[in-house]
């Protein structure tokens, strides 16, 4: 089993790398129903983030030195594999979940 392939977002600036990655999370994680081990798996809004799912703001950012949530930078190699998310979960058994 190999992950699925990069998003190519070389192309767009980060603010549109965003707004592309977020609607694949929606769209193949947030809204698809997921279940890990029989449980269904819920994604919280809240706090919201630039008005996006919290958890989709944490995944696609990177830590700063504050370590405060409103100072995470956007990465645009994290955007370009949010949909590795649904990968993962799909693949994992209960031994093993990494998240790369």
């Amino acid at each position: 089993m190999s992950l699925p392939n990069l998003i190519p977002l070389s192309n767009y600036n980060t603010s549109e790398c965003v707004d592309i990655a977020y609607e694949i999370f929606k769209n193949e994680i947030a809204n698809a129903q997921l279940f890990f081990l029989d449980l269904p798996i819920k994604f919280p809004w809240h706090p919201p983030f630039d008005n996006k799912h919290f958890c989709f703001w944490h995944c696609i950012t990177k830590s700063t030195e504050s370590k405060q949530e409103k100072d995470r930078i956007p990465s645009i190699e994290r955007c370009e594999r949010v949909h590795w998310l649904k990968y993962v979960l799909e693949h994992a058994n209960n031994n093993e979940l990494i998240w790369c």
